[in-house]
């Protein structure tokens, strides 16, 4: 069995055909499972690679688009299959480490012969899952075929992946401890009978595009106002900082490919991060609930930036490609008779 890495003569990727599966590897499957043609993908994920070389009795593939824009992040199906045959002793079950702790990395290398390895994006916020505790795990019986998808985000490595046509494949890598959401023991990861070991794909191309610059429209505020209003129905109305459709006015910003638009505001005290801003939004820029009568003035600085990871909320100024979009000042100023005489508004 021959297992083909990036080091064949340069002279065979810069003739690889881009949007073509690249007839290079061969591998010789184990009898009892055919290798069987590439075939069509749907959900814009163009076409299947081959079927990579058996590792430890796994045979892995994979399928993405093939020609995307610069910076633009790439979506990677993943199939792998068993050869019960060919599995060490004792192992029975296939159990991807997902969303958290992925095992995926994606290898390209260009006509130059040069190669980029990107691990696949990684969730680092949002509820924490349930930990692992095998129960979505394959069964290694030959029949079962493990499917998953990953995303790789390019614009959060340096250096910038360049416009180029590339060849490419996927790697899977599972050590044989625990992964990081197992919710059992290490005797306990022994005891399932896991797969570990390293298997790669076939190879497939990707060519990838000079960026297009877009833009998109934002209803960012004019002016602020203070309103009197509950969080929900039934509680207690209370002064809040926002904005309604009269006090907006449209902004047009150019936008890069990878990125993620968030709002900033701050008062110098605190800080609040999301995404863009919407009038009439029932959360409001500020809650006065500390406010208990007498006049107030105050000064707001709201930010419509743009950064390459999509956990908007821990975002800090200057880091992951962070840009500002567009940036404005608000003073308020009102005395204690004009905030006692704001009344509740039920909207």
């Amino acid at each position: 069995m021959t297992i083909l890495r990036f080091g064949v003569p340069r002279s065979v990727f810069a003739s690889t055909p881009v949007c073509f599966v690249v007839a290079i590897l061969a591998a010789a499957a184990p009898k009892e499972q055919p290798v069987s043609a590439p075939e069509p993908l749907n959900d814009r994920l163009e076409i299947w690679s081959e079927w990579g070389a058996v590792g430890e009795g796994l045979q892995c593939r994979a399928a993405s688009r093939c020609r995307i824009e610069q910076n633009d992040p790439l979506t990677v199906a993943v199939e792998c299959r068993s050869f019960p045959g060919h599995l060490p002793s004792a192992v029975e079950k296939l159990n991807p480490c997902r969303d958290m702790c992925s095992n995926l990395s994606l290898h390209l290398q260009n006509a130059a012969g040069e190669l980029r390895v990107f691990p696949a994006d990684v969730r680092k916020f949002g509820p924490a899952p349930l930990f692992d505790k095998g129960d979505s795990a394959v069964a290694l019986d030959g029949a079962a075929v493990a499917e998953w998808k990953e995303a790789f985000s390019f614009v959060r490595h340096e250096p910038v992946l360049e416009p180029d046509r590339y060849t490419c494949f996927i790697r899977y890598a599972q050590s044989t401890e625990p992964n990081a959401m197992w919710g059992g023991t290490a005797e306990a990861w022994i005891a399932a009978g896991f797969w570990s070991g390293v298997v790669d794909s076939g190879l497939f191309a990707l060519e990838i595009q000079p960026e297009i610059l877009k833009t998109r429209t934002f209803l960012v505020p004019k002016r602020l106002r203070v309103i009197r209003r509950g969080s929900y129905p039934g509680d207690q109305p209370r002064l809040r900082t926002t904005y309604g459709a009269e006090d907006a006015e449209s902004v047009t910003v150019g936008v890069r490919n990878g990125h993620h638009v968030g709002f900033r505001v701050t008062d110098g005290h605190f800080v609040q991060l999301g995404g863009p801003p919407t009038p009439d939004d029932p959360n409001a820029f500020d809650q006065w609930s500390l406010y208990r009568g007498g006049d107030r003035q105050v000064s707001y600085i709201m930010t419509l930036f743009e950064t390459c990871t999509d956990n908007l909320r821990f975002i800090e100024p200057g880091s992951c490609g962070y840009k500002v979009l567009w940036e404005g000042r608000f003073d308020l100023a009102l005395t204690e008779a004009e905030l006692e005489a704001i009344q509740p508004d039920d909207r």
